[in-house]
């Protein structure tokens, strides 16, 4: 276990002088990343999306003033009560209880691994997926007063010393962990045994090359960005149905964005509508989701359903609960873009938030 004192001042002082959450329609939380002393970022936001920053919370630990090339750095619990972030800086895990005033800082533990870049929770357990060393799965029984408690059996190797993980979550029905690898073109598949504890992975060849973003949508499909390597324009999206025997069927196969580098992705909440941010060319692809079959359809053949611009380098994005308005972590240019998300799926450019650091990763939308 790390050490480390519960709050410290410069948290205390924050959590002292932030507005209170309540106060906000929502708020969007992003994580510096910074080498010297990493903290999550919290901007309210008001009825019609603008955003407006309210006060940075040190997780205890530091970042690694670098990209993480991954998804879910930050995690917001589902009831909105809790939220987790990496330090991969210094290979810990930080646990906040989310406060209708301040997030205040519970844990902070050892991601029993090098280099955390990603995390998941469902329920008491939480998993991390560690990119370092020889790169492992790690979770952990979070208690009812937010300490991380390393579980038993639920250590796991990755299929590589070099994977290059992006993302993992639980499945919606809790029997899965599964984690998106980068460099083996691989999905894994770890099913979740009695505690929370992990076993040997199933490996799902990818429709397209490097596997990066994913999400879970109606029916437990799951919804998979392709960065192709980074490819000019030759990035794409696929969706999955998850089989009895722990396996990957295909049902749509790399849809193409027709973009450069789809490596973030977002799903409405209804399970409607999917969002793909293309790094390598400042845009956002929209797709259309079957919420019978999983079955994708571009929303514009040219695949600009949002424009970011050049040099925007996009990355994370999350949707609020409404399913009303799309956020866009930008950190290349120092914003968080802003959408309006029509009823049939279109985007609108609203103006963006600035002053977020250049090396801000995660993004968790309430």
């Amino acid at each position: 276990m790390k050490s480390v004192s519960l709050p410290s001042i410069a948290f205390a002082v924050a959590a002292a002088t932030a507005p209170a959450l309540a106060q906000s329609k929502g708020v969007v939380f992003t994580l510096s990343n910074s080498a010297a002393s990493n903290e999550v970022l919290a901007y309210d936001r008001d009825a019609q999306g603008h955003l407006t920053f309210r006060a940075a919370y040190p997780t205890g630990g530091t970042g690694s003033d670098s990209g993480l090339g991954s998804q879910n750095a930050i995690w917001l619990s589902k009831n909105g009560k809790q939220l987790f972030a990496v330090n991969a800086g210094d290979d810990s895990v930080s646990a906040f209880k989310v406060t209708p005033d301040s997030l205040q800082l519970t844990d902070v533990e050892s991601a029993q691994g090098v280099k955390p870049v990603a995390l998941a929770q469902r329920g008491p357990y939480l998993y991390v997926v560690n990119s370092g060393a020889e790169g492992n799965v790690a979770g952990f029984r979070v208690t009812a007063q937010g300490a991380l408690v390393p579980i038993p059996g639920a250590l796991r190797a990755l299929s590589t010393t070099s994977s290059a993980p992006a993302q993992i979550e639980v499945t919606p029905d809790g029997k899965h962990v599964v984690v998106t690898e980068k460099a083996t073109g691989s999905i894994a598949l770890y099913p979740v045994v009695a505690g929370g504890a992990l076993g040997a992975p199933t490996l799902a060849t990818s429709s397209g090359m490097t596997p990066f973003g994913f999400a879970f949508g109606k029916k437990g499909a799951l919804i998979v960005s392709e960065a192709f390597g980074g490819a000019v324009d030759g990035s794409a999206v696929s969706s999955y149905r998850l089989d009895e025997s722990g396996g990957l069927d295909p049902i749509s196969a790399s849809v193409p964005t027709t973009e450069t580098a789809a490596c973030w992705i977002a799903l409405t909440g209804d399970g409607r509508f999917a969002y793909a941010t293309n790094t390598g060319s400042g845009t956002v692809t929209g797709y259309r989701v079957n919420p019978t079959t999983a079955v994708l359809e571009i929303l514009d053949d040219d695949g600009l359903t949002g424009v970011l611009g050049a040099g925007t380098n996009p990355l994370d994005a999350g949707i609020t609960k409404d399913d009303r308005l799309l956020f866009v972590l930008s950190p290349a240019t120092n914003e968080i873009a802003e959408f309006t998300v029509r009823n049939d799926g279109s985007l609108e450019k609203l103006p963006s938030a600035f002053g977020i650091p250049s090396h801000a990763v995660g993004l968790a939308v309430r």
